[in-house]
């Protein structure tokens, strides 16, 4: 009888060393929209999003029409074969904004946001504590911003659409040369993990 209660602390004991680990969590994302460059932040509507169980190393997002559809790109290919997992909208009552909820099980993911009003879009890479079973993250898009594509804290943002001013416009061949070319360099550092407030770096040259 001892020896059978023994064998039963000694499993209880090994139970509680080798705890379960897992990343089943629900990715939170908040979506925030900056009209100009000194104006509040205000929540964005009408943005859709995305996660996948991928990385930024070996994916990517090819292109607004591709971001708005859930579809990543392996890189340096045309294959695409991640299923997404599509945010659903989601409510707290310490938050007073809409939120995307997207449950994911493994680490790291890949989050992608999508400004439909804008046609605005960015995706980063998210990587899960064991065992947590909520995660915040946050993006901002910035309309104003002049430029392609930028980096906004640890998100990648695009703007396909934006169209850059030629440096000789008409196509004249004399006069002053040189000029802005479209786009801000530099900007304000500070936020949260998930994409600052002012951490609009100017990054051209920036790979998908």
């Amino acid at each position: 009888m001892k020896r059978t209660i023994l064998y039963a602390a000694a499993a209880l004991l090994l139970g509680g060393c080798f705890k379960s680990v897992g990343y089943d969590t629900d990715v939170i994302l908040k979506s925030w929209v900056q009209t100009e460059s000194a104006a509040e932040l205000k929540p964005a509507q009408g943005v859709v999003a995305y996660a996948f169980e991928a990385d930024t190393v070996t994916w990517t997002v090819a292109s607004y029409e591709d971001a708005l559809n859930g579809v990543l790109t392996r890189k340096g290919t045309d294959e695409a074969g991640v299923s997404p997992v599509q945010g659903t909208a989601y409510r707290v009552d310490s938050v007073d904004m809409d939120l995307l909820l997207m449950r994911v099980g493994s680490t790291p993911v890949v989050v992608v946001a999508v400004d439909t009003e804008n046609r605005l879009y960015g995706y980063r890479q998210q990587d899960l504590g064991e065992n947590l079973p909520q995660l915040f993250t946050s993006v901002i898009f910035r309309p104003w911003k002049q430029m392609k594509k930028y980096v906004d804290g640890t998100w990648r943002m695009f703007n396909d659409f934006y169209v850059e001013e030629p440096d000789n416009p008409g196509g004249e061949t004399g006069g002053e040369t040189g000029g802005e070319t479209g786009g801000e360099t530099g900007g304000e550092t500070g936020g949260d993990s998930s994409g600052s407030q002012g951490s609009g770096v100017d990054n051209r040259n920036i790979r998908r």
